[in-house]
């Protein structure tokens, strides 16, 4: 009995742990919600929600992700062993960072595992935007209840290098706070890259935009693609705050057309005459300490005081209550030359 109280109070406590770091997870697996990016202007279109992507020519580099993140970091269904990334499915194949799905096969989308033998993935989904030359296509998703240090980590893909970029800032509920604090656009392969970014918003619930760029005078199609958004309590593990100078942003309500600063970064701008923009300076913001000791220490604080009331109240019910073979009197006893009583147990048989 005592030792699955010590279990139960340890399961308790890593419960705690656990969800007190966790801001966001959106892996998009089962849908949208209650993950979903919401598009910023009349003219921006929602996100593509993708699964799987039939591969016509494997001499050819992918222009979107064959696959989402969840397939090629998860055990295979089969052996379960993970994906050896690249791989190549024929003598004049590209490197293949994805699961795959040929269209000349009716094969489930797979991969090849360190034992060289092919298996299917467990499939997954990711959500994807296609922007035009020059286009600035923003999205935002509400974050709540963090205010000191945190980490956004995220999953991209773009489809080659030089074409495009994602910039991520943050405003409070109301948009009157900006700050931009990431900025990526590496494109070392033609697959999934991960990135992670150290920033405080410096208030309770704020809002979270991915700016999806596309660079003017760029051919082709180009496609941005975003997984595995995660917004975590704590420094990342650089244990930096990486911030971009940028020297003003607006943040669009309105159709928009997109212009390209002085310092490389399309910024959005209304197409009413009138346009609201906000300055700031882009300042590295102090550490604040962090949150967690404190939330540790009010849910165990509170909890484990209330789960032994609990405990300790069920052990002394156990204990005063009437036992099954508890004894009745038998008999007279109300006699003056006698003080022992005849007894004999409830649940004698008669």
């Amino acid at each position: 009995m005592t030792k699955l109280i010590y279990i139960f109070i340890w399961k308790l406590f890593l419960i705690s742990v656990i969800q007190s770091q966790k801001f966001l997870e959106c892996k998009f697996d089962d849908g949208e919600r209650p993950c979903r990016l919401n598009p910023v202007g009349l003219s921006t279109p929602e996100l593509t929600l993708t699964s799987t992507i039939t591969l016509d020519n494997p001499s050819i580099d992918p222009i979107m992700p064959l696959s989402d993140v969840t397939s090629i970091i998860t055990p295979t269904m089969g052996n379960n062993l993970l994906c050896q990334l690249p791989y190549k499915l024929d003598g004049s194949s590209k490197d293949i960072y994805f699961c795959s799905k040929l269209e000349s096969s009716s094969n489930v989308s797979s991969c090849f595992t360190g034992d060289s033998s092919e298996q299917e993935c467990l499939p997954g989904q990711y959500v994807m935007a296609q922007p035009s030359a020059g286009e600035n296509l923003t999205y935002f998703i509400e974050v709540l209840g963090t205010s000191g240090s945190s980490c956004l980590s995220f999953y991209y893909y773009i489809t080659r290098p030089n074409v495009g970029q994602i910039v991520i800032w943050c405003t409070d509920i109301v948009g009157n706070i900006v700050h931009q604090f990431g900025k990526t656009s590496n494109v070392s392969y033609n697959g999934w890259h991960r990135t992670e970014f150290s920033f405080s918003p410096n208030v309770l619930n704020y809002n979270l935009y991915f700016d999806l760029q596309r660079f003017e005078s760029t051919d082709g199609f180009v496609s941005i693609a975003l997984d595995e958004i995660k917004v975590t309590d704590g420094l990342c593990e650089s244990d930096t705050i990486e911030s971009t100078t940028m020297s003003t942003h607006t943040i669009p309500t309105m159709d928009q057309t997109s212009t390209t600063t002085e310092e490389g970064i399309t910024s959005s701008s209304t197409s009413t005459s009138s346009t609201t923009t906000t300055k700031y300076p882009v300042v590295t913001p102090p550490d604040k300490p962090n949150n967690l000791p404190l939330i540790l220490g009010l849910s165990l604080g509170i909890g484990i005081p209330v789960l032994l009331a609990i405990v300790g109240g069920f052990i002394y019910y156990l204990k005063v209550r009437p036992s099954s073979s508890a004894v009745r009197s038998s008999g007279n006893t109300d006699t003056p030359d006698s003080t022992d009583i005849a007894m004999r147990p409830t649940n004698t048989k008669k």
